[in-house]
């Protein structure tokens, strides 16, 4: 990308030869070179379509969620684009070594309902890279692992546009996830003796425009959460002023606490 930076509300940006690159519709993934501190994890992405094509100039549908500013900014693009991804009726059972997703997707108009997943490790269903979502129901329940990185029910990493309509969860160290993820409604999330926080809805602090309506939960910790974990100070990190949690509204929540009080405490 020519720009060395983009804001909030920009809807253009400049590459080079753009106008014999890429097509008016596709996907692509900005991202500035933004790192995690704890471990320079890739943090601060936006998945951004095609509106037109200048030139080098490149409008997007929308407009930029983030701030880019970090360093170098790049636009990922592939130049087959998946298309029309529809995974319905899945039941998948993890082995005791399977340690990756139970389903992975990756690509523009997706579709996902009526997924049960059990005994994963990782993530039960990953949806990243994407833009335009749609998931109906899914089930991820008894992970046989829940820690750091482990046991999530539905992950959304890299996502623009999205609908889902609910989680229903059991003992996950996050029902639902979410990072760089912008524009989207999630109805409703269930875990009954979740193990962490149930939603995420930045994990790493990159979120804008999501809508929670219900989460009903059981936990020691916090029934919904924006993290800031991705934010730091050294010169390939994100700064926490330039990210302001912009358009998140939450619901309704009913959380039970867990906890070894009695009456008499």
């Amino acid at each position: 990308v020519i720009e060395a930076s983009l804001s909030y509300g920009d809807r253009t940006f400049s590459v080079s030869g753009a106008d014999s690159l890429f097509s008016v519709g596709d996907i692509g993934i900005l991202h500035d070179g933004a790192v995690r501190p704890s471990d320079s994890a890739g943090v601060n992405y936006q998945v951004v379509k095609i509106e037109s094509i200048s030139s080098d100039d490149i409008t997007i549908v929308g407009k930029i969620e983030s701030n880019f500013s970090v360093s170098d900014i790049t636009f990922k693009h592939y130049t087959d684009q998946l298309r029309n991804i529809k995974v319905v009726g899945f039941n998948v059972a993890h082995t005791d070594t399977h340690t990756g997703a139970g389903i992975y997707i990756q690509g523009e108009d997706v579709e996902v309902d009526a997924i049960y997943s059990t005994n994963f490790y990782g993530n039960a269903v990953t949806i990243s890279e994407s833009y335009g979502i749609h998931v109906g129901y899914v089930s991820p329940k008894n992970p046989r692992a829940v820690g750091s990185g482990q046991g999530y029910g539905l992950s959304l990493r890299k996502a623009s546009n999205f609908y889902v309509g609910e989680v229903d969860a059991l003992a996950c160290r996050h029902a639902f996830d979410c990072d760089s993820a912008y524009n989207g409604t999630i109805n409703f999330v269930s875990d009954p003796d979740d193990q962490s926080a149930t939603v995420g809805l930045a994990h790493n602090g990159f979120a804008g425009g999501i809508t929670l309506n219900k989460v009903v939960t059981r936990s020691s910790q916090y029934a919904t959460v924006c993290s800031a974990q991705g934010f730091g100070t050294n010169p390939l990190n994100a700064r926490r002023e330039n990210h302001p949690f912009r358009n998140i509204h939450i619901g309704e929540v009913e959380l039970t606490r867990k906890g070894d009080k009695t009456v008499n405490d």
